[in-house]
């Protein structure tokens, strides 16, 4: 399977790792996945959001399958699920700075996901951004 995805143990983030040929029908159902766990973790654990780390560092892909998921996210399919999640991407791939950099663009959704090189460098962005939220 070229996508594998786990939610870390008593942490709010699922790990997504791409490996080999990734096609968009896969990151497409992968999403999909990912979104109805994270609504659920929302709900049942009460986290503000859930950090969904996708890690391309030993994946490749094509642009013809980048435009789309670009374009399957600009159809409103994961558009109203994307509050719940904070994308994060690790992998230096150019394929996926040129998706990153395209989310950033308003007609694809406007956000702006960090990019790491490292595993441990999206770790300790998520520890910083959860110091932020409310204490129950």
């Amino acid at each position: 399977m070229p996508i594998q995805n786990e939610q870390l143990e008593a942490l709010p983030v699922i790990l997504s790792t791409y490996e080999g040929l990734v096609k968009a029908d896969a990151i497409i159902q992968s999403l999909g996945y990912v979104f109805n766990l994270a609504s659920e973790l929302v709900q049942s654990q009460h986290y503000p959001r859930v950090f969904h780390i996708i890690d391309t560092r030993q994946a490749d892909t094509s642009f013809g399958d980048m435009i789309s998921v670009l374009k399957m996210g600009q159809s409103g399919t994961f558009a109203e699920q994307r509050g719940n999640v904070q994308l994060i991407f690790v992998g230096t791939h150019s394929m996926m700075k040129f998706f990153v950099n395209a989310v950033s663009k308003e007609q694809f959704g406007g956000v702006q996901p960090p990019l790491f090189r490292q595993m441990e460098d999206a770790m300790d962005y998520i520890q910083t951004e959860m110091r932020t939220w409310p204490q129950p």
